[in-house]
């Protein structure tokens, strides 16, 4: 693994080793993001934005993705959450992600006090299409205080920076969030196991490390 690391450094490409817990741990997010920022130059602004958008993702896993009411697919479960990111120098990206194994996000969506608000502007029950409508809602459902803005904290991130996106895959959808707006919807051909949160964001190109 160091040599993989040490060669991956010369291209470069620089690996933020994953965090994970079955608790939502505020500061192994700030511990992750701190990594990041040690690696590269993010916009200045940006950093509480960015330890938001983990921990509304680290919630998200934590409070809704394993509901005890709500079958899964039949393949084992560890109900945790995983988070890592990657500078690529030459290319001038940052990429940040946050997993889990849950039962996606579609599957929850029924189950939220906003189910009858989303259905009203979604009449498609696509996956594709109700991660959009979620999104636009721009809210969970948790009922706990403070916990209403969660795909729009998300997105609040791609604002920092000059070229960046957020993009939510869950179930059988796909949904991008471009800085200002524009939204970017696909169908996968299978369904995916968990959901998978993901955040590039332009940070300017480096010289690799010798």
């Amino acid at each position: 693994i160091a040599d993989w690391a040490a060669a991956a450094r010369k291209a470069g490409v620089e690996v933020v080793p994953f965090e994970s817990d079955g608790e939502a741990l505020g500061d192994k997010a700030m511990a992750l993001r701190d990594r990041i920022y040690e690696l590269c130059e993010p916009p200045t602004g940006s950093k509480r934005p960015a330890y938001d958008s983990l921990m509304e993702a680290i919630l998200n896993s934590i409070h809704h993705a394993y509901p005890e009411d709500i079958p899964g697919d039949g393949l084992p479960r560890v109900k945790r959450w995983w988070a890592g990111a990657l500078v690529d120098r030459q290319e001038g990206y940052l990429y940040l992600v946050v997993y889990d194994q849950g039962v996606g996000i579609p599957a929850t969506l029924p189950k939220r006090p906003w189910w009858q608000a989303l259905r009203a502007i979604v009449p498609e029950l696509s996956d594709k299409a109700l991660l959009d409508g979620a999104l636009q809602l721009g809210r969970t459902g948790t009922g706990i205080p403070g916990r209403g803005n969660g795909m729009a904290t998300m997105c609040r991130l791609t604002e920092k920076f000059d070229d960046a996106e957020v993009t939510f895959t869950s179930g059988r959808g796909q949904v991008t969030y471009l800085k200002g707006g524009e939204r970017e919807r696909a169908d996968l051909a299978t369904r995916f196991a968990g959901t998978l949160i993901r955040w590039r964001a332009k940070i300017g190109t480096q010289e690799p490390a010798r």
